[in-house]
């Protein structure tokens, strides 16, 4: 996907996500080159955080990863 693309679409890709995982999002840590990054609530008040990144080869498996290292 073409980071231009990537970047118009991640309101609305921010908002799915948040509806999705029923997340109150806080504050947006520092920005990074290729990805968004919240502090985030669960619905049961535990912290969380949301990140989402631009698709491509190096973060194909990084949901695996985190999944793996829980969290």
């Amino acid at each position: 996907m073409d980071p231009l693309e990537w970047r118009g679409r991640l309101p609305d890709l921010i908002e799915q996500a948040a509806r999705t995982w029923n997340l109150r999002l806080g504050p947006q840590y520092v920005a990074g080159a290729g990805g968004y990054v919240a502090s985030a609530e669960r619905s049961d008040g535990s912290p969380a955080v949301l990140k989402l990144v631009l698709p491509h080869r190096e973060s194909e498996h990084e949901a695996d990863a985190l999944e793996y290292w829980n969290g």
